[in-house]
């Protein structure tokens, strides 16, 4: 079974970007992949998509935002796709897998307002009361989850609620992530350089419990402004559980006690229970 990703790639009507795109799906081992940002017409559809991957089935949203925004394309021959939903913010789908594994899956690319954004975490609070198993969303949410997320450019308070709001009562946690942290940046010189964490992947507890080895992965932007990411499943993967052992040893060294105050003082942000295995 191969990976999950997606990339907003600004465009993708030069056959340049559809090399990359292509080269990007072969080298990593990709079966499905949602490309953001996708500026292709209706009218051009089928080119660009021959470009990419002709063998391959295609979703768009292009017939609620003819402009081209979120597109959802897959190896056939692997996974069935069920369309569920498309709206301008989101295409919302289930996947099932040749090897039986199903899940839910919502691919993402927010409006650049803040105002405008509003009827997607709306859409995703709706969504979690249709969702009964596992659920993966990723995409550009066009919007930072915390303070830290942004440097270079003033967050506000109202742009955090909005999200943060809809992360606690849709039950989301973030998955993982490994190298990048900043997944778009703005291009400019260091001085006037802004860097945004505004590409993630998320899922519910039920995706945890079926899929705990999901490993994350943002790969360099090369010359996109945004990192491509991938999604790494190991399925059937049963582990036990091991309990945890305290050994009275560990208080008798002096950094022991100032380090665990360390890490209990940071904020933790997420759902309590996420807080609460974060922390430990």
């Amino acid at each position: 079974m191969g990976s999950i990703g997606f990339w907003n790639v600004r465009g993708i009507n030069s056959t340049n970007k559809q090399n990359d795109v292509r080269y990007f799906l072969h080298n990593n081992n990709v079966g499905i992949f949602s490309l953001l940002e996708t500026r292709v017409h209706s009218n051009s559809i089928n080119k660009v998509h021959q470009g990419i991957e002709n063998n391959w089935s295609l979703v768009h949203n292009n017939s609620v935002h003819d402009g081209g925004r979120i597109w959802v394309i897959w190896d056939s021959g692997n996974y069935t796709i069920d369309t569920i939903s498309i709206e301008a913010q989101v295409i919302y789908v289930k996947v099932t897998c040749i090897t039986g594994q199903m899940w839910w899956m919502s691919v993402i690319y927010g409006f650049n307002r803040v105002n405008e954004r509003l009827p997607l975490w709306t859409s995703l609070r709706s969504m979690r009361q249709v969702v009964n198993g596992p659920w993966l969303i990723m995409g550009d949410f066009n919007n930072v989850l915390a303070m830290c997320e942004r440097v270079g450019s003033v967050v506000s308070s109202n742009e955090l609620r909005g999200f943060q709001d809809c992360v606690d009562d849709s039950g989301l946690i973030d998955l993982p992530a490994q190298d990048a942290f900043f997944t778009w940046n703005n291009k400019h010189e260091p001085g006037d350089m802004v860097l945004s964490r505004i590409d993630r992947t998320m899922s519910n507890d039920d995706w945890l419990l079926h899929f705990s080895d999901t490993t994350t992965m943002f790969h360099p932007q090369v010359e996109f402004d945004h990192c491509p990411c991938t999604i790494t499943l190991s399925v059937g993967v049963v582990r036990r559980k091991e309990s945890f052992k305290y050994f009275k040893m560990w208080g008798k060294d002096p950094q022991f006690l100032p380090l665990v105050q360390e890490i209990w003082d940071k904020s933790m942000y997420g759902i309590k229970m996420f807080q609460l295995v974060k922390t430990l």
